[in-house]
């Protein structure tokens, strides 16, 4: 039959030739990227000293082994942020088999400064968390809350990079509440 494409082919991007149309498995979705619910959130990377690396959304998208990633946002001064980092242990072990990935990041230490790795050794050790724990020194994640609400938790898609949840503070039952929302 005759070709419906009206674009000529010269236009289509020559970075990947197995692009059909679909956001291939190590390829980044397009923005816009936004910082809301139901936005494309943008390929932000974080340290982490355990590895001496960064490590970007779009690694962890690439793996193809997770469907939701639980990124949260804290500091050393905030309370709640302590709270969150022990309770987020039993989630890890509970739905880290279902498809949940959990980051956690550190912008900030107890004092307000930038976090480091000397303040991310006396986190870890302090609260020992069984997932990743990265350092956003550079307060990427700035972007999406007023840092003084600290923590700010979110949940993404994996394979849209669409934010579905965003919230500051911790309420436990929520949190439980939209990760299974959105592993089923």
């Amino acid at each position: 039959g005759p070709d419906l494409q009206a674009e000529p082919e010269t236009t289509e991007p020559t970075t990947d030739e197995t692009s059909q149309g679909d956001v291939a498995p190590g390829d980044y979705p397009a923005g816009p990227y936004g910082t809301e619910e139901g936005t494309i959130i943008a390929n932000h990377s974080f340290f982490n000293p355990e590895t001496g690396k960064d490590i970007s959304f779009g690694e962890l998208r690439a793996a193809g082994e997770k469907q939701l990633l639980f990124v949260t946002s804290g500091a050393g001064w905030c309370s709640a942020c302590k709270q969150e980092a022990v309770e987020l242990k039993g989630k890890y072990i509970e739905y880290g088999p279902q498809g949940l990935e959990i980051w956690s990041t550190l912008f900030q230490d107890f004092v307000g400064d930038p976090a480091d790795e000397g303040f991310w050794n006396v986190w870890k050790g302090q609260l020992t968390p069984n997932y990743p724990l990265l350092l956003d020194a550079d307060f990427v994640l700035g972007a999406y809350f007023n840092p003084d609400s600290a923590p700010m938790n979110m949940l993404i898609r994996l394979e849209t990079m669409e934010i579905l949840f965003l919230q500051t503070g911790f309420d436990p039952a929520v949190v439980e509440a939209q990760i299974k929302k959105f592993l089923e």
